[in-house]
């Protein structure tokens, strides 16, 4: 996965949408946040990489085993079960 970011992180230039810059440039004029130290008139679009420390890169290592022990999850439904005449 190393390999990937550095290889196409010099091929793509990525940026936060267009909500998520909105946001925080609402979030620097009311002074909240970390960004309101450096507040500055940024408006435009922040660069975004390819993070590998969030959980899901952690856990995918796990996933094969999971889905080897209890299937996938193709079969599985959110709907709740139950008499609905009680």
């Amino acid at each position: 996965m190393r390999k990937f970011r550095d290889t196409m992180q010099s091929t793509f230039a990525t940026f936060e949408l267009p909500r998520e810059a909105g946001v925080r440039q609402r979030r620097q004029k009311s002074g909240k946040g970390k960004e309101k130290a450096a507040a500055t008139s940024s408006s435009g679009r922040k660069p975004k990489n390819l993070n590998l420390f969030t959980y899901k890169w952690h856990a995918l290592g796990d996933y094969v085993r999971a889905i080897r022990l209890f299937g996938g999850t193709d079969g599985f439904s959110t709907q709740v079960v139950g008499d609905i005449y009680l």
